[in-house]
């Protein structure tokens, strides 16, 4: 992921983070931070919630549907709370229209004042692995380029999945358990 990501960071100006769906969580592996990186970006090791930010969310959408149906029953109450869906429906079509559009960008909802914008990668069976986004400041957020953006992210994103379907041994294993 370090090549992508330092091109993705250089194309930008803007922090790139590599995570991993981890059991309930999203996990960060790598950052590659630009200079003008804001203070309180995830670093390596940390968790996020599996249900809020782009990082999460875009994993969400490619989830396989039985994984989909058993988050759901676990989770119901937070799946609403997020603003995901109030029933299985709803969740459905929301994790659809990201599935779609090949990325997800929101703002202020893991960390104030902080937009992301993240697309899937895949494992090397065409699985869900994690995702790899973008960190910028609401601040400093020009919503006019968020398409441009994302279309960087998506590419980026392409170039992490297809190096690790590259890699062969191990690289077709799936993501932990959803549960």
């Amino acid at each position: 992921g370090g090549g992508p990501m330092q091109r993705l960071t250089a194309k930008t100006g803007y922090s790139a983070i590599l995570n991993i769906l981890y059991s309930n969580a999203v996990v960060c592996v790598r950052e590659e931070l630009s200079p003008s990186s804001p203070p309180n970006l995830f670093s390596r090791g940390q968790k996020r919630p599996l249900l809020l930010g782009a990082a999460s969310k875009v994993i969400l959408a490619n989830l396989a549907a039985h994984q989909l149906r058993r988050l759901y029953a676990n989770q119901r109450k937070a799946i609403a709370m997020a603003g995901l869906g109030g029933d299985y429906v709803s969740l459905r079509k929301a994790l659809r229209k990201i599935r779609k559009d090949g990325y997800c960008i929101t703002s202020g909802e893991v960390i104030p004042n902080i937009v992301g914008i993240a697309a899937t990668i895949f494992n090397g069976s065409g699985s869900v692995l994690g995702s790899l986004g973008l960190g910028l400041p609401q601040s400093s957020a020009d919503p006019a380029k968020f398409p441009e953006l994302a279309a960087q992210v998506v590419e980026a994103a392409g170039e992490v999945t297809e190096i690790i379907g590259e890699i062969g041994h191990g690289a077709s294993l799936p993501a932990r358990a959803i549960g």
